[in-house]
């Protein structure tokens, strides 16, 4: 396998750099070397069934078994016609993203890079948009959450990784991908929440905030709570809202302590209809997905029960419950697990619609001597079979 730093390089190496003055629409060839590099960035999207489009839109059509077919059959009698076939389609419309950028003419001639600059910023840019779609592909969800507020409920106190307010109904799961909490001049990030608190606080996560230098700041009882939406991630629904939506949903709070172990492994896999396992639909794709963080917490159940089949597991078989291996993807929140198979994942891109432009025209570009960089590609993620799925969140993951 490629070092992440090999795939970076390829990426960029797919565009000629030299041609990247102005506005340019990369060739179809251009397009498809450029997508098949940036899609190995991302650690799961690799490994993804990947659809490329030349068209605004392409339909996928699916073929399954509905039930049996076979009939009795006697002599000199025609058979029955039956129906025992599913027909539907997987319907891939790309939405447009964009990535915009300004380099100052100083930063230019000072880098070390030199005159290699340019093809360093293109490779870093190509390294950029494939973890952003990487990110996009599990958090991605369209759900309005700009109109989500409410007011603490008890002082915020610096330093404080738990907030109470007077609900937090409205707003999303956990703030990964979809923005922050905004509390004065303050963004704070979450990990998850109640019905009336937000926990794993992370303080002053916007760096261009005057509070940063600091970490963070005190905030009165009753102090207004709004959330400032992501609008990247509005652009398509990802993995966790798919399933959360369409899958199968386990509550790991009703499941003993409510944290890492087998019980909960086997609820998600009998959440799954049988055909699908049974029947080796998707191949050996089939994968735990979870961030590095969350799958030490299953070391660490297996490692405590302290016998000899959990020192078998820890040593031969990789801790990979009931046989299925961990697919790591620090993009996944804390203590959530996805169990599905990869080649249910589709990822459609379009490879003749990638444009670059960059211009050091204007007023403000001339008066502030910074050149403006923008691409633009389109790109989607939908499930084959979104009953394939199962998603527990919220799993305790501590330390004890």
């Amino acid at each position: 396998m490629p070092s992440n730093q090999e795939l970076i390089r390829r990426a960029g190496s797919a565009i000629d750099k030299a041609a990247l003055g102005g506005e340019r629409l990369l060739s179809p060839d251009q397009g498809r070397a450029f997508v098949d590099e940036v899609l190995k960035i991302g650690e799961t999207l690799q490994h993804v069934r990947t659809e490329t489009l030349t068209t605004p839109t392409k339909k996928i059509n699916k073929m399954g078994i509905k039930a049996r077919g076979l009939r009795a059959g006697a002599e000199n009698t025609a058979p029955t016609k039956q129906k025992p076939f599913t027909f539907g389609q997987v319907v891939m419309t790309p939405v447009k993203l964009d990535l915009a950028y300004e380099l100052t003419d100083e930063a230019m001639d000072d880098n070390i890079e030199q005159e290699q600059f340019r093809t360093h910023a293109a490779n870093l840019t190509t390294s950029q948009i494939g973890t952003d779609l990487n990110d996009i592909m599990w958090n991605g969800d369209v759900t309005d959450y700009s109109a989500a507020a409410t007011q603490l409920n008890g002082a915020l106190a610096a330093g404080a990784l738990t907030m109470t307010v007077d609900s937090a109904a409205d707003f999303p799961s956990a703030s990964s991908g979809f923005g922050f909490l905004l509390i004065g001049s303050e963004r704070i990030s979450y990990t998850a929440k109640t019905g009336t608190t937000f926990t794993g606080l992370t303080r002053a996560e916007d760096e261009d905030d005057s509070d940063a230098a600091t970490g963070d700041v005190n905030h009165a009882d009753n102090a207004a709570v709004t959330f400032v939406p992501d609008a990247l991630f509005k652009a398509y629904d990802g993995v966790i809202k798919l399933v959360n939506s369409g899958g199968n949903v386990i509550d790991p709070s009703a499941i003993g302590d409510g944290g890492m172990s087998l019980d909960l492994f086997n609820a998600m896999l009998d959440a799954i209809p049988s055909r699908f396992i049974q029947r080796g639909a998707f191949g050996d794709s089939w994968r735990w997905h979870a961030n590095r963080k969350t799958i030490r917490a299953w070391v660490r159940a297996v490692s405590a029960r302290m016998t000899a089949s959990g020192d078998r597991s820890i040593e031969g078989e990789k801790l990979k419950p009931f046989g299925y291996a961990w697919q790591e993807d620090e993009h996944i929140a804390d203590g959530t697990v996805v169990f599905g198979p990869q080649k249910a994942i589709i990822q459609a891109v379009r490879t003749n619609n990638i444009r670059f432009r960059s211009t050091n025209q204007g007023v403000d570009a001339v008066s502030r001597d910074i050149t403006y960089y923008k691409w633009s590609t389109f790109a989607q993620v939908k499930l084959d079979e979104p009953t394939a799925f199962a998603i527990a969140e919220s799993i305790s993951i501590a330390i004890a």
